[in-house]
This record gives structure tokens, sequence and C-alpha cells, in this order.
């Protein structure tokens, strides 16, 4: 994960699943990752709604460097997110939408 932070411009691939049972997940996850954890309500993929995984405050909430934009051909650099509120999902800020 950090040669991926350190060099976001890049395309990477994510080879592996990380689980709470993956061998070293305690090291490498925050404490927040993992709903049965933490209680977290911004936990594991597939556990929200298109409802929740479409508005802003259910990822500004849980600590994302998130900004809402207009429109999906517009974007704020500024973030590492950016999302069109109720309408789009979260993605990159410089990723064509």
């Amino acid at each position: 994960m950090d040669d991926s932070r350190g060099n976001l411009g890049s395309y990477h691939t994510l080879i592996n699943d990380l689980k709470f049972t993956t061998a070293g997940y305690d090291k490498l996850a925050i404490q927040t990752a993992n709903r049965e954890k933490s209680g977290s309500r911004l936990a594991t993929l597939g556990g929200l709604s298109t409802v929740s995984e479409q508005n802003i405050a259910t990822f500004s909430g849980a600590g994302w460097n998130i900004i809402a934009v207009a429109n999906s051909s517009t974007s704020n650099t500024g973030y590492v997110w950016n999302i069109v509120d109720d309408v789009t999902y979260p993605f990159l800020s410089w990723q064509p939408v």
C-alpha cells in the first residue's frame, strides 16, 4: 500500500483480498476497516446500499479525502476522491468517468 500511496498517478492491480482472517491483517488494516472489529458503519465493500454508496456523507464521515463535484465530467484534484452526490459512486479525482 505504501508503494501505491507514494505513486498515486500510476495504475495498481489488487492481486489479493485483504480480510480480517488474512495473516498480518492487524498490521495492515486500520481498525475501522472491519465492521466486526470496529462497529464502523463503513466497513467492507458490499455492506452498504446503493443510496449510501452514492452519498458523500457516508465517506466524508468515515474520513475519506473526498469532495462533491457538479457532474462526472468535473473533478477536483485537490482531493483524492470525487463524487457527484446522490448520483455516482466515489471516483478517483484523476479518473476519467
